[in-house]
């Protein structure tokens, strides 16, 4: 009589379906992967990226990118916040003045280290005095990164109160579309919005070769005053009716393009940053044939 046949082991086989299930959620789950590149004064900047499994997710930044700690302290200095509610109530400075350098120098070194998929997560923590001792801390975040030859900034906290069981090293950070605060940022020269929390900045304009604006700071109060004889230029520039004098230079073509934006703008399917952009290049093409035929 023949041996009846052996069973098979499973154990094998049974090794490799687990392996499987546990791998294959990380084809499909994104995950972050962080590395912190500086953390000095309060300021901490993590850079930032996205993997699903072991691809890294791509973004399209234009980094390592060069702005130099004065350009960016100018640039931050430039932005205010509107709050709407009690805990940030008013128009003030998006940032600390005293702790502007700090942060220019993080988010400098950070936009140098990061590579194209990259994001810069900001957390700036400010120690506020009261009777006189610091035993409040408050936290400022955003998101920042380089694209299109703009520097966009997105915010997600400004001016929190830190619980006092919340330490450093658990501080929620900024993401793009994390808004648990109502506030609305307030772009200045050279700065479109983009949405209510975010601005982007023509970082390689001349205009933030120097100080837009004075500011001084008294324990809790923030003013700026205006150093520059233009004034600040209206959030709504580039709306509108068309310049006189560029319409007999706009082709049929052109004049149904800007019809398009604003009519895309109206809708809420372009930022007003975006807006503004796109129907400036087809000015500026009217510009350069008007010009031509003078």
């Amino acid at each position: 009589m023949l041996p009846a046949p052996r069973p098979r082991s499973i154990a094998l086989p049974l090794a490799f379906m687990l392996a499987l299930a546990f791998l294959a959620p990380l084809g499909c789950v994104t995950r972050e992967v962080k590395e912190t590149d500086f953390d000095r004064g309060g300021v901490t900047v993590l850079l930032r990226e996205f993997k699903q499994g072991f691809t890294v997710l791509p973004r399209g930044f234009q980094h390592p990118a060069r702005i130099s700690v004065e350009r960016l302290v100018n640039i931050l200095g430039a932005i205010d916040v509107r709050g709407r509610e009690e805990e940030l109530a008013g128009v003030r400075a998006a940032f600390e003045p005293s702790q502007l350098q700090v942060i220019a120098e993080g988010v400098s070194r950070g936009l140098q280290d990061a590579d194209p998929n990259q994001e810069l997560a900001v957390m700036v923590v400010r120690k506020q005095m009261q009777h006189v001792i610091f035993d409040r801390k408050r936290l400022t975040s955003f998101v920042a990164y380089v694209q299109n030859d703009l520097l966009y900034l997105h915010f997600s906290r400004v001016d929190w109160e830190i619980d006092e069981l919340v330490k450093k090293t658990n501080l929620p950070e900024p993401r793009i579309n994390d808004h648990p605060m109502k506030f609305q940022v307030r772009p200045s020269q050279g700065m479109y919005e983009e949405g209510i929390y975010a601005v982007s900045v023509e970082w390689q304009d001349d205009i933030f070769r120097r100080p837009l604006r004075k500011i001084s700071s008294d324990n809790d109060r923030r003013e700026r005053t205006i150093l520059m004889e233009e004034p600040d230029l209206p959030r709504s520039r580039g709306r509108g009716a068309l310049p006189a004098d560029l319409l007999p230079y706009l082709t049929p073509a052109q004049l149904r393009q800007l019809a398009d934006l604003e009519e895309a703008r109206q809708q809420g399917r372009l930022t007003e940053g975006h807006y503004r952009r796109e129907r400036e290049k087809i000015l500026e093409a009217a510009r350069e044939e008007a010009a031509t035929s003078r």
